[in-house]
């Protein structure tokens, strides 16, 4: 359904985070959530924006202070490659997320970057994929260190 600028809206009654661990080690959370998206399409990009607002309930035990870390809010932008060149394909984005119960540790949360490009002419299924990530919870098992990780990959 096409609602003016809104691409897309998505309501989670139970969304469901687990690390898949037993014991000391398990950490989990259930989750309600609202999310919209909205995108304006140029003449060689994509603009995409998305915003989640979420509701953590059920958390596991052995992380009670896990809203410190994962606030309620989720912001991403995104901006997608149209035109053909010898990088094709292209995704450039950025995701940021609060600490905070309320959303008001804006320290406590996290920011991702993220590019997934393929080589132009080539077409080779996978992607290449580099990913920068700075801030808080971005593993479930150490939610509460401030962590700076670099990854790169293929995306199938």
């Amino acid at each position: 359904h096409n609602w003016g600028p809104t691409k897309f809206l998505d309501l989670g009654l139970f969304g469901h985070n687990s690390n898949g661990k037993d014991g000391p080690a398990s950490r989990s959370y259930n989750q309600l959530y609202v999310r919209l998206q909205t995108e304006k399409e140029y003449e060689r990009w994509i603009v995409r924006l998305g915003f989640q607002l979420s509701y953590l309930y059920d958390l596991d035990k052995n992380q009670r202070n896990l809203q410190e870390y994962v606030g309620p809010f989720a912001l991403r932008l995104s901006w997608i490659q149209l035109h053909e060149s010898w990088i094709d394909k292209s995704e450039f984005a950025v995701q940021a997320t609060t600490g905070g119960k309320f959303g008001d540790r804006i320290r406590k949360g996290g920011y991702q970057f993220s590019w997934s490009f393929r080589l132009g002419n080539i077409d080779v299924v996978p992607a290449f994929y580099l990913q920068y990530y700075v801030g808080y919870a971005e593993t479930l098992l150490n939610y509460d260190e401030r962590v700076n990780e670099f990854r790169a990959g293929l995306m199938f």
